[in-house]
């Protein structure tokens, strides 16, 4: 989302967000085994490190979007972060 607040957080059952100034990170809870395609607005410029269950992941930078992908699986929360890399 574009808020007009620096800091956002929101937690659902089955989706979270967290939004800081230099780091996103968030949930999904999926209904079925699936391979999700994530596009993430980057909270600023610069590198970032993009991890999915603690580990490490390969993404790109597409303009202010962060672009990686992300195994769910079935009422397992999948959880992903956006951290400066560096």
């Amino acid at each position: 989302p574009v808020l007009p607040m620096r800091d956002f957080t929101l937690r659902l059952p089955d989706v979270g967000l967290e939004w800081r100034p230099r780091r996103a990170a968030g949930y999904v809870r999926s209904l079925r085994r699936d391979r999700l395609r994530m596009v993430v607005r980057a909270p600023s410029r610069g590198a970032y490190r993009v991890t999915v269950a603690g580990r490490p992941v390969t993404a790109r930078r597409r303009g202010a979007e962060v672009v990686f992908r992300m195994a769910v699986r079935p009422g397992r929360v999948a959880r992903w972060s956006l951290d400066p890399a560096g």
